[in-house]
């Protein structure tokens, strides 16, 4: 064999094992570019835990360095932690809460909405004025708490009877018979049909709950969790928020059909209390509405 058949074929084997060594770094997540400078730490596919037959968790988690978007335009590390239910909303069904319809007041601490109404998860629901009012249509058990507003977003959450959707307000609104639930905000950052819904990214980093489909009409829960003692952890923009949920699940995504951006920032909470399995994310702010998954009937 001479020389040049020699050479050829060390480098053909050395892209080769290079290739094998490479998509199996990929399948275990940790070289998998999630989104620009964000890499994923999860093995994949990510496996879900039952906590309940029709209610899962996983936990997806990120790392990389991501150009700020704020001047100075430096580099910043970060730290994402992104807790994820998946539940059979047929079993156990949705309500949406307000602190008014529970306590008689604006707003109300989401430990105590989620210890009065019993809820075996309770997450934080949409924005509210300066005033403590929500900013768009609230419906809580069949009845309207709180008008349809251009300002509170373009999409809506709604239980017909057992069935979840989540679509544009229009069509919430216009629905006949009307939701016995129902909270509007917005964006969608995956459209119906998991249509990509973001035009930029230039969001700021957030703490973020978002509400979504997949494509067996499940509702899947996403909230960013703060790591304590990193400084820039937590924070995601909707672009991000709308990779996690629309990429595929090869890739690590939650391949949603339809996903709605809810209250994010100091609003973002959740806790949970089913079986033996405990967890929250705290807030420290009161507010007028909540999403509550309750018990089966």
């Amino acid at each position: 064999m001479n020389r040049t058949i020699t050479y050829r074929l060390s480098v053909t084997l050395s892209l080769a094992l290079m290739a094998v060594i490479l998509g199996a770094a990929i399948q275990e997540g940790r070289k998998c570019r999630f989104w620009p400078g964000v890499r994923a730490l999860y093995p994949l596919p990510f496996r879900w835990e039952s906590l309940s037959e029709g209610f899962d968790r996983t936990v997806l988690k990120f790392n990389g360095r991501t150009l700020g978007h704020e001047p100075p335009r430096n580099y910043i590390k970060r730290r994402v932690e992104v807790l994820v239910f998946r539940i059979d909303t047929a079993r156990f069904p949705l309500r949406v809460m307000t602190a008014r319809g529970l306590f008689g007041t604006k707003k109300a601490k989401l430990s105590k909405v989620h210890e009065k109404t019993g809820a075996l998860l309770t997450i934080n629901g949409g924005y509210f004025s300066g005033t403590g009012d929500p900013m768009g249509m609230v419906i809580s058990d069949g009845e309207l708490r709180n008008p349809w507003s251009e300002e509170g977003g373009s999409g809506a959450i709604a239980m017909f009877g057992s069935v979840l959707r989540i679509d544009w307000i229009k069509k919430i609104t216009e629905a006949a018979p009307p939701p016995q639930q129902a909270l509007q905000n917005g964006p969608l950052i995956v459209e119906p049909g998991g249509e990509w819904g973001m035009i930029h990214r230039r969001d700021k980093y957030f703490p973020r709950t978002v509400v979504a489909l997949d494509k067996s009409g499940k509702l899947l829960v996403a909230v960013t969790r703060k790591l304590y003692r990193e400084e820039n952890s937590g924070g995601i923009n909707l672009y991000e928020a709308a990779a996690i949920l629309y990429n595929t699940e090869k890739i690590g995504g939650l391949e949603a059909f339809v996903a709605m951006n809810l209250d994010g920032g100091t609003s973002t909470g959740m806790q949970l209390t089913l079986g033996d399995h405990h967890d929250r994310i705290p807030v420290n702010i009161g507010l007028p509405t909540f999403i509550c998954i309750m018990p089966p009937p």
